[in-house]
């Protein structure tokens, strides 16, 4: 009983930092710190390797090979971070292996009276592989996740794919994307009950604007999610700008209005669902940061290494 207790505190928690209603919730967290910069919702933008995590068909506006790696500081002592590598095979397609780990950290594990019983720990990973090819203007994508979560020495897997097509405009610089995300199931459940996975059906939009060195990102998430009125489907949604200020430099801002609503506590203006980035490249390197801020609750901070291969 003490153990299955745990394991929904835990699994509540993970609701709460990922804002969903299923398990595995971790695999909705932006793990790129230029999605997180931008707003999240990165499905639409091209040309970086992590969007093998949010729109496999992006994989295919990738012209060379990449690698990228990053880390996510979360709320209290939870720790993201990320891995991916990425392969062109010329007329072939491309391709993508990476993965995504949580780690919630340590606890004190007591029984009903308080007495130290010892601790444990709780994780969750997902191993991803991607495949996309295209055909003319339309990039299309699938991905595969083997997804395993350990809590208070309880253990799950489920599997899952993520399906993604992208129409891109050239001449108007004009990217639309939409994804249907984690579409799985549990194969091991955690106690008895099987649950849910976060599945998800996005939208967006990318444009380059043509007299301002500026990129414009529009999206909207959970477009599947049961809602009272079709106007309220129009509130989940992100906004965010990439503004290229040199050859090396590129200053990000976004608005993501769902963490806006889940998070902000108090009427007064401040900055909650508002997040700030910067990108720097040098060579065949780039460096990646992000703000997000969450209010009075915490700001988030978020690091992200890509090289060109």
């Amino acid at each position: 009983m003490i153990r299955y207790t745990l394991i929904l505190i835990i699994l509540n928690f993970s609701l709460l930092i990922a804002g969903g209603n299923s398990t595995y919730e971790f695999l909705r967290l932006d793990v790129s710190p230029r999605a997180s910069a931008l707003g999240g919702n990165f499905i639409a933008m091209v040309d970086d390797p992590t969007l093998l995590f949010y729109n496999p068909a992006g994989l295919s506006t990738l012209k060379n090979s990449y690698a990228s790696v990053g880390f996510f500081k979360h709320l209290i002592d939870i720790n993201l971070g990320y891995g991916v590598y990425t392969l062109n095979l010329k007329n072939l397609g491309n391709i993508g292996i990476g993965f995504i780990y949580i780690n919630y950290g340590n606890f004190n594990q007591t029984d009903r009276y308080g007495n130290q019983l010892g601790s444990f720990s709780a994780g969750e990973i997902a191993i991803i592989g991607g495949f996309s090819r295209e055909y003319e203007r339309l990039k299309y994508g699938i991905s595969s996740k083997l997804i395993y979560s350990s809590i208070a020495g309880a253990r799950s897997i489920a599997v899952a794919i993520d399906i993604g097509g992208m129409y891109v405009i050239e001449e108007k610089n004009l990217n639309i994307s939409l994804t249907l995300n984690n579409i799985g199931t549990q194969l091991n459940s955690y106690i008895s009950l099987k649950e849910n996975l976060p599945f998800e059906v996005k939208f967006a939009i990318s444009k380059k604007l043509e007299h301002l060195p500026l990129l414009l990102n529009i999206g909207l998430s959970k477009i599947n999610e049961p809602t009272q009125k079709i106007q309220d489907k129009f509130k989940n949604f992100t906004i965010g700008g990439e503004f290229n200020i040199s050859e090396n430099i590129d200053f990000r801002f976004g608005y993501n209005n769902e963490r806006r609503r889940e998070m902000k506590i108090t009427p007064a203006l401040d900055l909650t669902g508002f997040s700030f980035g910067i990108g720097l490249k040098i060579q065949n390197y780039r460096f990646d940061y992000s703000l997000i801020s969450l209010g009075k609750i915490a700001s988030l901070h978020q690091i992200g290494l890509t090289i060109k291969i």
